[in-house]
C-alpha cells in the first residue's frame, strides 16, 4: 500500500552509547503516477545528501 498523499516529516536518529544526533526533513507525497513526481523533498539541498570532503577527493 503506497503512503497517503500529503506532507510527511521524516526523522533521522543516530546514536552510539551516550552520543547521538537527530534531524528531520519534510517530504511531500503527491498522487502523481510519475515516480519522479510522486514524492518531493521540501528542500532539494539536504545536508545529509551532500558529498563529504572525503567523497569529493
Amino acid at each position: 500500500m503506497p503512503p497517503s498523499r500529503g506532507l510527511w516529516a521524516v526523522g533521522l536518529h543516530l546514536g552510539v552509547r551516550t552520543t547521538g544526533a537527530t534531524g528531520e526533513e519534510l517530504l511531500g507525497v503527491t498522487d502523481s503516477r510519475d515516480p519522479r513526481e510522486s514524492a518531493i523533498w521540501r528542500d532539494d539541498d539536504l545536508p545529509q545528501a551532500r558529498p563529504t570532503a572525503r567523497e569529493q577527493t
